[in-house]
């Protein structure tokens, strides 16, 4: 699918929306409960492996499901502790 379609796909909120949500509104997101380190981190994993099915090239990723950081920063946002603006927003 181009580009442009898969963004005008999400701009309502469709299966990549979080993929394509700007790094202030997880923050957002996050701070209010709506969503969890975990639930960003499987809907990364799952675009990954539904666009890797489709591609022809050989990819060397081996996802593995939300580790113990996603979980334990899921945990520590849950009782209240927040160590900066970007806990619990994966970055690599």
């Amino acid at each position: 699918m181009p580009w442009k379609a898969r963004e005008k796909e999400t701009a309502h909120g469709g299966a990549d929306a979080t993929a394509f949500e700007p790094v202030h509104q997880l923050h957002d997101r996050l701070t209010q409960g709506e969503i969890t380190p975990v639930d960003i981190v499987e809907g990364y994993l799952d675009r990954i492996a539904r666009y890797d099915a489709s591609s022809t090239r050989t990819s060397m990723f081996t996802p593995t499901r939300p580790g113990p950081a996603a979980h334990a920063a899921a945990a520590a946002m849950a009782s209240g502790h927040r160590i900066g603006p970007f806990h619990g927003i994966p970055v690599r």
